[in-house]
């Protein structure tokens, strides 16, 4: 087919390209149809809800329903169950809001609207876990491929019909049910969707392989770390600690730890260092919908933020408009230290300037005194969980306060030729980290590409 398509040279290639150019012709269905037909998306689909809403007094960490939002939702189909809420178990009791094996979900409200972190399928048996009011669940009619239907929604040409049927509002914008049946897939036989899911699946699967790898990488370096060290984690036990006076308590807190004195801990030799003596905290703010409103502007929520890894996913700048709170600046070099639920180890040096979230800990390294990789994998270590979580308060979104971080005791050797010795091995095993992460890219791009030849109709073996 030739004649109304961008012509490849213009091709971006992190993008579905028969979708993201052709669906600026204005023609576009019309030549669309004589490819393979379309259909109304509420012909295809079955069992079609939103999620509910729930208050946010009811979330705890220890009720046993999971409870997915749009926030949730991961790129390449993925929902994220790691860093979900929990809900009561009457919430259960809601039909429409529960999870199901082949569940398509896509998000309609908010900057969740036909991003790349809009459409998942659910391609497990899910236990206790239902979704929230942002959220449309759907089942696919059969004989069509369900994950082929997931994989249209997911590409710009779909996309693109979401933007132009959602509907604006002064609050938040939105798309709903009538308009969700409206989105027009386009509908090869079942054995091409089929083809279509396989390579797909493929891709998606062979990824999973290559972040358990980049796992495998990076998963022990705290152990490397601390075997340089000449330090044993498992027998470092908190010494007996007395009682502080009552008129120390800070916060009013009561409980067990927030009343121990916080004596020193002992690392084999090495001075034990308070994280405030090798620091700054960062403390310049902006408000983005009136400083930058219109700007692009390098905005990371907690969410950016991969627990226990220390990478950054699923990154995309976004207009200051929409950064709806006080945001702390950052700099390239910086460490943003994840405050709330902070069993979640989210622990990112700053690989570009930006803002950030409050929910994070802006802290900047005194480079004559600490090395900045070195102190990563001790901030991402047991040895700072195990210091700061004690201190953590709150119910549904437990939080630390940045002066408990600030307090924690690091083994930071005075010599800065032992950090950077030890820093050169980290450094290493992260640079073999990215490049798997670029490898997983690369294969998921080509598989793109095949996808769209076949779409196109341009016969393939």
């Amino acid at each position: 087919m030739t004649g109304w398509i961008t012509k490849k040279t213009d091709f971006k290639e992190h993008r579905w390209d028969f979708g993201y150019h052709a669906f600026q012709q204005m023609d576009f269905y019309a030549k669309w149809e004589k490819i393979y037909p379309s259909s109304p998306l509420g012909e295809l689909i079955s069992d079609d809800s939103y999620g509910i809403l729930t208050p946010g007094t009811v979330y705890s960490p220890d009720h046993p329903i999971t409870f997915l939002r749009a926030t949730d939702m991961r790129s390449h189909l993925e929902p994220n169950l790691l860093d979900t809420l929990r809900v009561p178990q009457e919430y259960y009791r809601h039909q429409r809001a529960r999870l199901r094996k082949n569940d398509i979900l896509l998000a309609i409200k908010g900057a969740s609207i036909a991003s790349d972190k809009s459409v998942c399928f659910i391609d497990f048996e899910p236990v206790n876990t239902i979704v929230n009011g942002t959220i449309f669940r759907f089942q696919v009619l059969p004989p069509n491929n369900p994950f082929y239907i997931a994989v249209m929604l997911e590409s710009e040409i779909l996309k693109g019909q979401v933007r132009n049927l959602q509907i604006p509002n002064n609050a938040v914008a939105y798309v709903d049910k009538p308009s969700i049946h409206a989105l027009r897939i386009p509908l090869p036989p079942p054995d091409v969707q089929d083809r279509i899911a396989r390579i797909m699946q493929t891709a998606y699967e062979t990824r999973k392989q290559k972040l358990a790898e980049i796992t495998n990488v990076i998963k022990d370096i705290d152990g490397f770390v601390f075997a340089e060290l000449g330090i044993n984690v498992d027998k470092i036990v908190r010494p007996k600690a007395s009682l502080k006076h009552i008129s120390d308590i800070v916060g009013g807190r009561f409980d067990f730890e927030a009343v121990m004195a916080n004596i020193n801990l002992e690392f084999n030799g090495i001075t034990s260092t308070p994280l405030n003596t090798v620091v700054k905290k960062v403390t310049e703010h902006i408000l983005p919908p009136e400083e930058c409103p219109e700007d692009d502007v390098n905005y990371i929520g907690l969410g950016y933020i991969e627990s226990n890894t220390g990478e950054i996913v699923d990154f995309a700048p976004v207009k200051g408009n929409e950064v709806l709170s006080s945001s702390t600046k950052f700099s390239k070099g910086d460490i943003l230290f994840g405050r709330m639920r902070p069993y979640l180890n989210k622990v990112w040096i700053a690989e570009f300037d930006g803002i950030c979230t409050g929910e994070a800990i802006v802290l900047r390294p005194d480079f004559e005194k600490v090395d900045t990789a070195f102190l990563h994998a001790l901030l991402m270590s047991r040895l700072t969980l195990n210091q700061i979580i004690p201190f953590q308060s709150g119910t549904s979104l437990p939080r630390v306060s940045p002066s408990h971080i600030l307090e924690v005791k690091l083994p930071i050797p005075e010599d800065l030729n032992v950090q950077k010795k030890i820093s050169a091995e980290i450094i290493q095993r992260r640079n073999k980290a990215k490049q798997l992460k670029f490898d997983i890219e690369q294969i998921i791009i080509s598989s793109k590409k095949q996808v769209e030849k076949i779409i196109l109709g341009e016969a393939i073996e």
